[in-house]
């Protein structure tokens, strides 16, 4: 698919401002997903015509807050988007980069559903827990445990 450049860096400002690049685990193997997640449902619709992944209503809309509406694209599929806003991100550049490396990974060391060596394994959990490092959430908890740390020493 060809995007212009205008929605290329529109996409980027999306996952900058309202999306996460998710290192995350199903039982014990690392995995990828690229999720942006808003109250526009035109606009994670338009995210899911372009790059595929589910869409869904992840909050129904209550007397205090609005519908919020989740696009995500897993694993291999990232690839795509990925590439088309690296050029654009700002906040999240070396999340991407990382997201990128891991895909590199997958495509280039196994068949969906086939065994993969430790070596591998230990490569995608390294990548995953940068990226997960990288995020608001993991440098919130980075700075619990270090605080709780120095409670206990002191």
């Amino acid at each position: 698919m060809k995007l212009t450049e205008v929605e290329r860096a529109y996409i980027a400002g999306l996952i900058d401002g309202e999306g996460c690049i998710s290192g995350h685990y199903v039982g014990e193997l690392a995995q990828l997903a690229v999720v942006v997640q808003m109250g526009s449902e035109e606009l994670t619709k338009w995210l899911h015509s372009l790059f595929g992944g589910v869409h869904l209503l992840h909050k129904v809309e209550t007397v205090r807050t609005c519908a919020m509406w989740k696009w995500r694209i897993n694993g291999r599929q990232c690839r795509e988007v990925l590439e088309a806003v690296y050029p654009y991100i700002r906040l999240k550049k070396e999340q991407v980069a990382l997201a990128l490396a891991f895909v590199e990974l997958l495509e280039q060391t196994a068949e969906p559903g086939t065994r993969v060596s430790e070596e591998v394994k230990n490569k995608r959990v390294y990548l995953v827990e940068r990226i997960r490092s990288l995020s608001s959430v993991g440098q919130r908890k980075a700075r619990e445990a270090a605080a709780e740390l120095k409670a206990a020493e002191g």
